[in-house]
């Protein structure tokens, strides 16, 4: 390889690097997040919870998400085992936001 084709190689490299840095850059800037588990996969451990718990800096003790296991008898009776049935969660204390800045307060 000479020198013009390995600066050629160079500039193509800084050009698409850039692009995709500016690419990502874009997106990270309208991005929606969002928490996915495999149900077939959980064992009921509540990792997820604490995964949550952590990432969103939530105290101790406090829940802004929680694992709701529903299930149907025979009958068509519908259990429903939640931690205190979901009412020291989220929607019970939801936390201040200030919403002044962005187009909607709903999560």
């Amino acid at each position: 390889m000479n020198r013009r084709d390995f600066l050629k190689m160079g500039i193509k490299a800084v050009i698409v690097v850039g692009g995709i840095s500016a690419v990502s850059s874009q997106l990270s800037r309208n991005a929606y997040w969002g928490f996915v588990v495999d149900l077939t996969r959980c064992i009921g451990c509540g990792k997820c919870v604490q995964a949550c718990r952590a990432e969103n800096n939530v105290p101790e003790g406090e829940y802004r998400t929680w694992v709701e296991r529903y299930q149907v008898t025979e009958d068509g009776k519908v259990i429903v085992d939640s931690p205190k049935m979901g009412e020291e969660g989220y929607a019970a204390h939801p936390p201040e936001i200030d919403t002044s800045n962005i187009k909607t307060g709903f999560f």
